[in-house]
């Protein structure tokens, strides 16, 4: 069954590639834009759910059970309450606090260090802050759509192409942390 899903999810990624090309080979720079924030909002997805942060590697994910505790405190959130995973940002601030930490979880050190190993803490670091700058970008383009009064189409060019080179590099780090031991290490299910 898991191999059927992922031949439904390649081709789902092979046809939004393909149309993503077009629409960038068209012009159609706003639509590219879109698919690169999907893609990349999969990928963030995907990554955190190898890592064992996440209970399933889709959007309607919740925070695995198994470090809800320890994410809270990595993040300085209060303990109880409400834990949005859905923003992108706090997607983003979950890398960055496990690339910089200094604690005592077993959990959070292990992370880090199989990001060291399989990507570079470096490299994740810098990549985090341009996806950053980049989703920051796209949402001034988005919100000011209607107050332009001229379309800068050399910029939202230059958004589309790097909202694409974004994704790349982010599908080349879940390849290479896909077959971490985290989950099972940590029995975090499922695994």
């Amino acid at each position: 069954m898991r191999k059927k899903v992922n031949y439904v999810k390649q081709q789902r990624y092979a046809e939004t590639l393909d149309k993503l090309n077009r629409a960038v080979r068209n012009d159609f720079y706003y639509e590219a834009i879109m698919l690169d924030y999907a893609l990349i909002e999969d990928r963030l997805y995907e990554m955190l759910y190898y890592l064992g942060i996440l209970s399933r590697n889709t959007a309607s994910s919740s925070v695995s059970k198994r470090i809800r505790k320890d994410l809270r405190s990595l993040l300085n959130l209060k303990p109880a309450g409400h834990f949005c995973i859905s923003k992108m940002q706090v997607r983003l601030d979950i890398l960055k606090e496990i690339s910089k930490y200094h604690g005592d979880s077993l959990y959070f050190q292990d992370l880090q260090n199989t990001i060291a190993k399989r990507i570079g803490v470096e490299g994740l670091c810098t990549y985090v802050q341009n996806l950053e700058d980049w989703k920051n970008a796209r949402n001034i383009l988005v919100h000011d759509l209607m107050n332009q009064v001229t379309l800068e189409t050399e910029k939202t060019a230059e958004l589309a192409v790097n909202g694409k080179a974004l994704f790349r590099e982010l599908d080349k780090y879940c390849r290479r942390i896909e077959n971490c031991d985290i989950r099972k290490k940590y029995k975090i299910q499922p695994y």
